[in-house]
């Protein structure tokens, strides 16, 4: 299971560590498409997470606008491919 934790917020900005990066990696072209500016890095060698920054006029909107998307994504992904697979 994927942790997740909101590790900075400021009033134009959030940074969300995040256990997988995979998932900052799927955000990150939606937020970017949005003219959210966005990136993530990994902070140290020895800290295995990974971090998401968002900065926007309103991050927490951006972030939840987003997440939405990525999930109706996904929805799509699994309906149209592995919704395809031949069962056994």
């Amino acid at each position: 299971m994927m942790e997740y934790s909101v590790v900075d917020k400021g009033k134009d900005y959030i940074e969300v560590e995040l256990s997988d990066k995979a998932v900052a990696n799927a955000l990150i072209p939606i937020l970017q498409g949005m003219g959210v500016d966005a990136y993530s890095f990994g902070p140290h060698p020895l800290n295995p997470v990974y971090r998401l920054h968002i900065k926007g006029a309103n991050p927490m909107k951006d972030l939840k606008k987003a997440t939405d998307q990525l999930t109706k994504e996904w929805a799509a992904f699994k309906k149209g491919v592995v919704g395809k697979i031949p069962k056994k």
